[in-house]
């Protein structure tokens, strides 16, 4: 990738930050310490180094997440905030099942609303914040397209909170040249590339099941057996996919 588009897309990211932080009065980051967010907290930092910096702790993260989040939050002298989950998530597999294995589409609508939207926006309007910045893609799935399609990427949604979304048209492999280009960190959970190449692999917590059919369970085995386990030692069923 080319020098010039290297700052080309650094320049489109950045003008759309810009807009967000005109419309915000009080805004955060969403931070998860995937290779997404954590290179949109680079870009940002260079404009608002201040901005609060949120994460929402699933408690199942993998170590390398929870390791380059202690790193960074000191590194970079992070203004950082931690929301504990609003419920654990044994019990959310418990009552909806496993994601790709027993849950369908409507179940897992409503775990992503349990755990992270509807935490998010009470504490955000608790805390008076007026809305956040996020790192989605809209190449990451048929959803999240169909959202920056619909809302852009930047929007006050029906609560009356902000979305920004400053890499919501960067490519996945857009992504890889820039975060290596600019040598930003990113967690060693990427570099686990024996079944997948890194821009395949998801920072999603050892808890989940979301790929199951399609290596997720055979790459948790083979580098986190004592997490694979512990899952199949409570799900079986998981067994039949590795």
């Amino acid at each position: 990738m080319p020098s010039s588009l290297f700052s080309r897309e650094l320049s489109r990211i950045t003008d759309i930050i810009q807009r967000g932080l005109l419309e915000m009065r009080q805004p955060y980051l969403s931070c998860s310490w995937g290779k997404d967010s954590v290179f949109l907290l680079w870009c940002m930092l260079r404009i608002k180094p201040d901005i609060p910096v949120v994460y929402m702790n699933s408690n199942y993260a993998f170590p390398e997440t929870y390791a380059l989040r202690d790193r960074l939050v000191k590194e970079w002298k992070l203004n950082y905030v931690e929301l504990p989950a609003a419920v654990d998530y044994i019990e959310i597999i418990e009552e909806f099942g496993l994601p790709d294995v027993s849950r369908n589409e409507a179940q897992q609508k409503r775990v992503v609303d349990i755990l992270k939207k509807n935490r998010a926006n009470t504490w955000s309007q608790d805390n008076g914040y007026d809305g956040n910045f996020w790192g989605i893609r809209a190449d990451e799935s048929r959803a999240r397209r169909k959202l920056i399609q619909h809302k852009g990427d930047l929007f006050c949604s029906k609560d009356g909170l902000w979305r920004c979304s400053p890499l919501a048209h960067v490519k996945i492999r857009e992504l890889w040249w820039m975060i290596d280009h600019y040598q930003v960190p990113y967690s060693a959970v990427y570099d686990k590339t024996l079944f997948f190449p890194r821009h395949q692999i998801r920072n999603a917590g050892w808890l989940t099941t979301d790929g199951a059919a399609h290596g997720r369970i055979a790459w948790l085995k083979h580098y986190y057996p004592d997490k694979y386990y512990l899952l199949a030692s409570k799900h079986p069923e998981i067994r039949s996919y590795t």
